[in-house]
């Protein structure tokens, strides 16, 4: 991740396609939510974050940890 935070900073724009959704959320500027090969939601990680509901569907293992890293990502900007 240290190399994404660099381009990140370097203002790159940058694709990740990853699971691992507590550390994106300290990293992206959006989410994507991609279900049968088409995008069904997009936003920021603080608006994911408001809709729980949407987020249980997307992520349920990782719920929990997910939504505090996206809060934690929303008051760091």
């Amino acid at each position: 991740l240290p190399i994404l935070h660099e381009l990140r900073g370097l203002g790159q724009t940058i694709l990740v396609i990853d699971k691992n959704l507590a550390e994106m959320a300290s990293l992206v500027d959006r989410h994507n939510i991609v279900e049968k090969g088409r995008v069904v939601w997009s936003g920021t990680p603080a608006e994911l974050a408001a809709e729980p509901e949407l987020a249980q569907r997307a992520f349920p293992p990782e719920r929990a940890r997910f939504l505090r890293a996206c809060h934690a990502a929303s008051r760091a900007r």
